[in-house]
Parts: structure tokens; sequence; C-alpha cells
């Protein structure tokens, strides 16, 4: 039965890997898009 939970368990953490890298994908998206929206002038200086 061991044997057995662990090969369900593995596709499960696999797909949740996957939404979380979505989810910072997305992330990172509407970062970009608020970064670009800003005017120049409130747009953090490096």
């Amino acid at each position: 039965m061991q044997e057995d939970g662990a090969v369900n368990i593995a596709p499960v953490v696999k797909i949740r890997d996957i939404s979380t890298t979505i989810d910072r994908i997305a992330a990172a998206a509407k970062l970009s898009a608020a970064i670009a929206a800003m005017p120049p002038q409130s747009a953090p200086s490096k």
C-alpha cells in the first residue's frame, strides 16, 4: 500500500509545482505591466 501512496502523491506534487510556477509567471507579468504603466518619475531609479 505504501508504494501505491508514493505513486499517487508524485503527480500531485508535480501539478502543485507547475501551478506555483504559473502563479510566479503571472505575478511577474502583472508586476511588469504595473511598472510599464507607471509614469517614469514614479518608477524606482536604479
